[in-house]
């Protein structure tokens, strides 16, 4: 699989198709040497047999990229339109207000060329409150959070638990023997 940000247009979702795809269909670099070829000892299967896998996604994080969505979403060889949606709200000029209504229209309008174009659409989110409100809107790619989001939180909930200890009126010293 490969995920490319910051497509803008139908020739630069061609670009990328070309860059995926081995020929005939692109211009991927051949190697018959390579860990996928076995070495070289099982290129022919490689070759038949890795079409089946390839997954292309193209990441729509621009105004411009939302006004060429149905261009993009007809190009042959796209899998997914992933929405970046921080990235979208400053072209949007909304920065990081990710439930403004001008964003929201911008997010709509790939899942719906998406759809007419029979292309999953994907998204990315920081709240897994999110998810039904996505799922029903058609999205079927979905990244929650980074794995720095993830440690953050872990860590400001340990934080807090450890913060407890130190509320006015409790005791001081060490944590409480049930830990």
């Amino acid at each position: 699989g490969l995920m490319v940000p910051h497509i803008n247009n139908a020739a630069e979702a061609r670009r990328a198709v070309q860059h995926m795809k081995y020929p005939p269909e692109g211009a991927r670099g051949l190697t018959r040497s390579s860990r996928a070829t076995a070495f070289g000892y099982d290129a022919p299967a490689y070759f038949r047999d890795v079409r089946d896998g390839e997954l292309l996604v193209l990441q729509i994080e621009t105004n411009e990229a939302v006004e060429q969505i149905d261009a993009i979403a007809a190009v042959p060889g796209v899998d997914v339109l992933f929405v970046g949606p921080a990235d979208l709200s400053f072209s949007c000029g909304v920065p990081c207000d990710l439930d403004h209504p001008v964003l929201r229209a911008a997010v709509g309008k790939v899942a719906h060329a998406a759809r007419q174009h029979g292309k999953r659409t994907g998204i990315f989110l920081r709240d897994a409150g999110q998810l039904p409100a996505v799922a029903a809107a058609g999205f079927t790619v979905i990244a929650l959070d980074t794995d720095l989001g993830i440690l953050k939180a872990g860590l400001e909930n340990a934080a807090r638990t450890l913060g407890a200890w130190k509320k006015p009126g409790a005791p001081s010293g060490h944590p409480p023997d049930s830990l």
